[in-house]
């Protein structure tokens, strides 16, 4: 593996790696997580199936869903745990004014 490379995370990893105690399913950063390994998966089929629009607008949804949620962690003042989250889960994030 070179040293550019990412290093991928398994869904459990990462979620016990941002988990704010043992059973957390909700907060912020597991929300994130979740959303970005659906996107993911989506990202995947629409690749195979174009056509498939109902496919198409929950990716939308998702996505738009995520970056609300990672607006609101930025904002809360977790600026750190905001970071880290867009460092290993590999986001792309831009703040439009």
């Amino acid at each position: 593996m070179s040293s550019s490379a990412e290093k991928i995370y398994s869904f459990e990893d990462v979620v016990k790696m941002f988990k704010r105690h043992e059973n957390d399913s909700g907060s912020s950063e597991i929300q994130i997580v979740m959303m970005t390994y659906q996107i993911s998966y989506l990202t995947r089929h629409l690749r195979e199936f174009p056509m498939d629009h109902d496919a198409k607008r929950r990716l939308i949804q998702i996505v738009h869903r995520r970056r609300k949620l990672l607006k609101y962690l930025r904002n809360s003042g977790e600026i750190a745990q905001f970071q880290k989250l867009i460092d290993v889960l590999n986001i792309r994030y831009s703040s439009k004014v």
